[in-house]
């Protein structure tokens, strides 16, 4: 599925990674930190990831792409027919402990 999909641009994945990413670590991905939490709102950091996602969108067409980072590539994904093709997919496709990894 990730063949021929447009890639973000270097200052497009250092936006991604400091207005969704960032963010995102330090509220705590599995258990809150209520300091980041407070502070993540204060500073409205969710209204900052979302006008990221829908820049990208608009950018590349409303085509889903890749995103290279320091663990490796993320497929962000844009479209709900290419929500419906994953979660279709057999597991292996885009499993984080596929055998490459």
């Amino acid at each position: 599925m990730t063949a021929g999909l447009p890639q973000a641009s270097f200052i497009e994945r250092a936006r991604f990674a400091l207005t969704y990413a960032l963010p995102s670590l330090f509220r705590g991905a599995l258990i809150p930190q209520a300091f980041w939490t407070e502070l993540a709102t204060r500073l409205n950091t969710g209204q900052w990831a979302v006008a990221t996602v829908e820049r990208l969108s608009e950018r590349h067409g409303g085509r889903s792409l890749l995103l290279r980072g320091v663990l490796g590539k993320t497929l962000l994904i844009l479209t709900t027919e290419d929500v419906r093709r994953v979660l279709d997919s057999p597991v292996e496709v885009f499993a984080l402990d596929a055998g490459e990894k």
